[in-house]
């Protein structure tokens, strides 16, 4: 029996930008794939003179789950859904760039998660899901996608976490035992902030300088386990002491579209809550 949504949100610090829903999971079939295994999403063909195709960079894999939601989404969402004339389709959708060279992990993690979506599927059992979710318009169609950020069982045991959800902010720190893949990829070697501003780290999919910034924090006594909003004021004083930018401004700009471009690319770009492009700070 599931608690009252505003108790389970608040027993697991799930962040405002997530959906909190109950749904069963569903195998998707499109044009004869099967997207409930991981496949490689489609992307532009590149050419040489002779019409050779040219090697694929920046490649997406994904795992797509068609789901049967049974509550409702956030209020004002719903307000929104129902302007339409029909029940638009929704599926869990799960997307990660394999990484050039490949990341194991990220592969490891996608077939990890295709297994227990499908065998939840398979079960025909309700799951709550915590996930960011998105409208999107295909083929003339309105479509929901849920960028899963935590899958949980009848019994409110959780049996899915993403890995960058903890780091993100959108729910508290934990991952269920069967869990084997636990992180996007190998962390990367500790570098000075220049170098941390050009790259997302590996394992979190966080900004490089995100994970420095937290541990020069703790290490100099100020938080044992600062926030997103201390963690980005530090790292803004950092650059502007180092002269890596003339003032604060700048420099909060860069680091905050660089948070920003890091989530997007784990957790869809826009959505429906609470609004577009909009991180909370505390």
């Amino acid at each position: 029996m599931f608690q009252p949504s505003e108790a389970f949100r608040q027993q697991w610090q799930i962040s405002s930008l997530c959906t909190e829903f109950t749904a069963t999971l569903q195998p998707c079939i499109e044009e004869g794939v099967s997207r409930h295994f991981v496949h490689q999403l489609a992307h532009q063909v590149v050419l040489d003179d002779r019409g050779e195709i040219l090697p694929s960079t920046d490649r997406q894999f994904a795992v797509v789950v068609r789901l049967r939601r049974t509550s409702n989404l956030l209020p004002h969402m719903e307000d929104d859904l129902r302007r339409l004339h029909y029940r638009p389709a929704e599926t869990l959708y799960l997307s990660l760039a394999a990484g050039d060279p490949v990341v194991r992990a990220r592969m490891r993690l996608l077939n990890e998660s295709s297994a227990r979506f499908i065998e939840l599927a398979e079960a025909g059992s309700t799951v709550r899901m915590v996930a960011v979710s998105h409208r999107r318009e295909l083929n003339g169609a309105i479509v929901i996608r849920h960028y899963p950020v935590a899958v949980f069982s009848e019994d409110e045991r959780l049996v899915w976490v993403h890995p960058s959800a903890h780091g993100y902010g959108l729910i508290r720190e934990g991952f269920p035992l069967r869990q084997r893949v636990r992180s996007l990829g190998p962390r990367r070697k500790r570098g000075r902030i220049p170098e941390l501003l050009s790259h997302l780290d590996h394992a979190t999919g966080l900004p490089g300088w995100f994970q420095y910034a937290k541990e020069h924090l703790i290490e100099l006594g100020i938080d044992e386990e600062p926030m997103y909003r201390a963690v980005l004021d530090h790292q803004v004083h950092l650059m502007v002491q180092r002269s890596i930018f003339e003032d604060a401004d700048q420099a909060l700009r860069v680091a905050t579209q660089q948070f920003m471009s890091g989530f997007e690319s784990l957790f869809g770009q826009g959505g429906l809550n609470p609004a577009p492009g909009r991180l909370e700070l505390a």
